[in-house]
């Protein structure tokens, strides 16, 4: 794992891996990767102090991998592109991205540069749900790619930006990218699960542009969309209110819901359903989901429901 390192003892440059990365040793001896705009520039300066200001990112690598980056078998481009592309991320999203995902990343950056180079396609099923469900990371990996296409010299498969995105928001909220993965695999099951019990044959019809563009809008990505495309307007915000069911459940947040009795007596159907949905996510995520939580789903099926022309009741 990598690890950030603090203080103002100077660093001792190794290496110039590009002209924004530079591989250093900290005074213990082990090796950091320093990220920032210019740093490689200057190659006199022998020492770089971690506090300065054009400093964005700092990694310790893991015992394991100390050593190996100065190893002329190491892919250095590599491990500078995966280190720019945090500094990036930093810049956009925050320096709340925990610094340990650095590893993780360069590890899948390796696997999809190999794939991309043999001529193999990994798809991802869950793009449109990644784009929906973390738009500001889906909007930073774009640009990563590039970056990391013209760095590397191969261009990745649009894919990959969703991938990355995954990296990205895990490194926002202290999972793994696998458990980010889970989850956006488990809200696509419920839509589905959803729309199957509303009778798919009611389902109001759009074409795929207008579909997109609603999904677009929901992602910060584009203006209001006309009326006839509540539908998919409606599918965005069952995604994304699933999605924070999912992150409220997983943390243990209570959820208050003073109209829970009047929606499980008016609206029984509705409750069945959403609290069929909740019972499956349990189990797949291995976190209780309440009552409370299912209504204010139930109210959402409603909100389908009445888009396809069925009364409230």
């Amino acid at each position: 794992m990598a690890h950030s390192t603090s203080g103002t003892t100077p660093l001792q440059r190794v290496k110039v891996l590009n002209n924004n990365v530079v591989l250093a040793q900290d005074h213990r001896g082990r090796e950091v990767i320093l990220v920032g705009r210019g740093l490689g520039f200057h190659r006199e300066k022998t020492w770089i102090r971690p506090d300065d200001p054009r400093v964005e990112k700092v990694f310790v690598l893991a015992g394991e991998r100390q050593g190996l980056l100065q190893s002329p078998q190491v892919d250095t481009a590599l491990v500078a592109a995966c280190a720019e592309v945090l500094g990036l991320a930093a810049r956009r999203l925050g320096r709340d991205l925990s610094d340990a995902i650095y590893e993780g990343l360069l590890d899948h950056l390796a696997m999809a540069l190999q794939r991309a180079r043999l001529g193999l396609d990994l798809p991802n099923p869950f793009l449109a749900e990644i784009q929906l469900l973390y738009p500001e990371e889906y909007q930073v990996a774009g640009e990563a790619l590039e970056i990391l296409s013209e760095r590397l010299g191969t261009p990745l498969p649009e894919a990959e930006r969703g991938f990355l995105a995954l990296h990205l928001a895990a490194g926002r909220s202290g999972n793994r990218p696998g458990e980010m993965a889970r989850r956006v695999a488990v809200v696509q099951e419920a839509v589905a699960e959803i729309k199957a019990a509303l009778h798919p044959q009611r389902e109001p019809r759009h074409p795929p542009e207008v579909a997109a563009r609603a999904r677009a809008a929901d992602a910060g990505e584009a203006g209001e969309c006309p009326r006839t495309d509540a539908w998919e307007r409606a599918l965005s915000r069952l995604a994304i209110h699933l999605h924070h069911t999912l992150m409220d459940a997983a943390a243990g947040q209570p959820v208050e819901n003073p109209l829970l009795d009047e929606i499980q007596s008016r609206f029984p159907d509705a409750f069945a359903l959403a609290r069929a949905v909740c019972d499956q996510m349990s189990l797949r995520t291995g976190h209780p989901i309440s009552d409370a939580a299912a209504g204010y789903l139930a109210m959402h099926i409603l909100r389908l429901r009445a888009l396809q022309g069925h009364p409230a009741g």
